[in-house]
């Protein structure tokens, strides 16, 4: 493979990512230009990171790199990528592509005129869980009729619920759910460390999917999930002939 170039449009937590990916793989990516709204922060950003920054579309147009990243905010995120595929650039997004059908619909068809939107942060993709999926997917415990998941949030723990029961989008279905508040020790966040102690509410979300086709699913996420030291990810998939539990795999 040769050098990719690419733009970062944003400068956030997401988009420091890339910055990353860029310093520990040189030999694979350039990073042309980070884009700030600010001169402030675009100043800040500069001096922190050492990599070149701007507040200018026309000197993100003019490095000609060969896609741009939109690491931005899930709302404005549909509109910055039909922006930048307008002006003829690959765009690489994050999920969600769009939180509503007509936004995805959109998009969709922007695709079929020849554009292109990649979407990135597939959990589906990641090692462990393909891995998971593959190892259901050879039938080892039998048709998965139940599934217990606390891995992810709203629209990932939806794909990973649809990925390991094997269930297409035209099965219909039923959800029913709540949000609690319970309190839990704050351990840690995107930004930093917690040693005091100190406790607050924390939302948590139960849900039951029940399809057509007669698989169940039970979804369970608490918004300290991802980060937090006392509160970890866990799943238990039933079929007819066994069950894996958190990566112990039990079968006839």
């Amino acid at each position: 493979m040769g050098q990719y170039r690419f733009v970062i449009i944003g400068s956030g937590w997401r988009a420091q990512y890339y910055v990353r990916i860029a310093k520990a793989l040189p030999e694979l990516f350039e990073l042309c230009a980070m884009y700030c709204r600010s001169e402030e922060k675009a100043d800040r950003i500069r001096s922190e990171y050492d990599i070149p920054v701007t507040t200018s579309v026309d000197d993100c147009v003019s490095a000609n790199p060969d896609f741009i990243v939109t690491a931005v905010s899930k709302s404005s995120g549909p509109e910055v990528a039909r922006r930048w595929m307008d002006k003829g650039f690959t765009v690489l997004g994050e999920t969600p592509a769009g939180a509503d059908l007509e936004t995805l619909n959109n998009l969709w068809k922007c695709q079929e005129q020849g554009q292109k939107l990649v979407i990135a942060e597939q959990y589906f993709l990641y090692p462990y869980y393909s891995s998971l999926i593959r190892l259901v997917k050879t039938g080892i415990i039998g048709w998965i009729n139940c599934l217990n998941i606390s891995l992810a949030h709203e629209y990932h723990g939806a794909s990973l619920m649809r990925s390991l029961l094997g269930i297409s989008s035209d099965v219909a279905f039923t959800v029913s759910s709540k949000t609690y508040e319970f309190p839990v020790t704050e351990t840690r966040t995107r930004y930093e460390e917690f040693n005091d102690g100190r406790i607050a509410d924390k939302k948590r979300t139960v849900s039951t999917f029940e399809f057509d086709n007669g698989q169940v699913t039970f979804y369970d996420f608490d918004s300290e999930q991802y980060h937090s030291k006392i509160r970890k990810n866990s799943y238990k998939i039933q079929g007819t002939r066994g069950e894996i539990l958190n990566g112990k795999v039990i079968y006839l």
